[in-house]
């Protein structure tokens, strides 16, 4: 009995997902979350996550990428009685 695996063809998939869709996605995503911050002013993760329907990993993740490009700046705060990071757009 032979068993055949599927295989990615680019020449297909990509046509059917779109090319480079998951960077597509997250540079979505960044710009949700740095549009959501200009406009609305500085947040905890978790209200971002409300604030743009994005999940509160999602957000973690995006947070990290905004700080490493010097987009936003975190600081550790207290929200509902418990740590939390505020997130504020950088001014560059």
């Amino acid at each position: 009995m032979t068993v055949t695996r599927p295989t990615y063809s680019r020449q297909t998939d990509d046509h059917r997902y779109g090319s480079g869709s998951q960077q597509a996605l997250r540079a979505r995503n960044l710009q949700t979350l740095a549009s959501d911050l200009h406009d609305n002013g500085p947040a905890t993760q978790r209200e971002l996550a409300k604030r743009t329907g994005l999940s509160q990993a999602t957000v973690s993740n995006l947070v990290k990428i905004l700080v490493e490009e010097h987009k936003a700046i975190t600081q550790p705060t207290v929200s509902s009685g418990r740590r939390a990071t505020l997130v504020t757009a950088s001014s560059t």
